[in-house]
């Protein structure tokens, strides 16, 4: 058993893998204010990634689709799917990001 530290602080920050290099990753994004991100567009060629909203609401692009996701709600980004996080549209924001990558640095970004 580990129990994980998953303090409140601002920005992006790797909650745990498995083991270094492992398939599965975990991030928490929290923000205290509304905020708008400068993330490039990128595609995960294997891996599937997971948003689940706990506080907040935030806005997603994936292709050509705008993506409002609130409390609650999940979003599952599949392999090959271009996308972008774009902006947090109500605060406090408050996610878990769940990372599956097959291939080490399984991300292709400056799309």
């Amino acid at each position: 058993m580990k129990i994980e530290n998953i303090e409140t602080e601002e920005g992006l920050k790797l909650v745990t893998e498995l083991k270094k290099g492992s398939p599965i990753r975990v991030f928490r994004i929290f923000r205290k204010n509304k905020f708008v991100f400068n993330e490039d567009w990128h595609l995960h060629p294997e891996g599937h990634e997971y948003y689940c909203i706990l506080k907040g609401k935030a806005k997603i692009l994936i292709e050509d689709k705008e993506i409002i996701l609130k409390e609650g709600e999940m979003l599952h980004v599949l392999p090959g799917e271009k996308h972008t996080f774009l902006e947090v549209l109500e605060a406090p924001y408050d996610s878990i990001v769940f990372r599956q990558e097959f291939t080490k640095n399984d991300r292709v970004g400056n799309l």
